[in-house]
C-alpha cells in the first residue's frame, strides 16, 4: 500500500465539466528517489480544485505538498521524472522547492507555478 489517507474531501469527475481532466489518482516517479508519488488531484466540497502529492517515504497518511487553485489547477507529468503543477489564486509556495522553468506551456505566473523534478520538499528543514 502507498497511502493511507482519507480522500473523502476529495470529488473525482470525468467528462466535460470544468477541470475533470486533472482528477484522479496517479503514480508517478520523481527524479533521483527510488519511490514512486501518489499524486491526488480533485474538487474540495466548495469546488475548487486541490492537488496533494503523497510520498511514502515521507508519510503515507500526510500529504507532502497540497495545493489548491482559486479556479484553475492542472499539472502535468513532462518527462520521466518530471511534474509541472500550475494553479491560480493563492501561492501556496511549497518550501523548499523552487517555481521557475523554461517549459513553453507554461500558463501560470511564476509564484502559481512549480517545476517538480526532484524531492525537494524533503530537503526543506522546517520547524517540528
Amino acid at each position: 500500500m502507498l497511502i493511507d489517507a482519507s480522500l473523502e474531501n476529495c470529488r473525482f469527475c470525468d467528462g466535460e465539466e470544468d477541470g475533470c481532466a486533472m482528477t484522479g489518482v496517479s503514480v508517478m516517479a520523481l527524479s533521483g528517489i527510488r519511490e514512486p508519488v501518489v499524486i491526488v488531484a480533485c474538487h474540495t466540497a466548495s469546488g475548487k480544485p486541490a492537488l496533494r502529492l503523497f510520498d511514502p517515504a515521507v508519510s503515507s497518511s500526510s500529504p507532502a505538498i497540497q495545493i489548491s487553485g482559486s479556479y484553475y489547477l492542472d499539472w502535468y507529468g513532462l518527462e520521466e521524472g518530471v511534474i509541472l503543477i500550475e494553479w491560480d489564486g493563492p501561492d501556496n509556495i511549497v518550501p523548499g522547492c523552487s517555481v521557475e522553468s523554461d517549459i513553453a506551456i507554461e500558463v501560470a505566473p511564476v509564484q502559481n507555478r512549480l517545476l517538480l523534478d526532484s524531492a525537494c520538499y524533503r530537503r526543506w528543514q522546517g520547524p517540528e
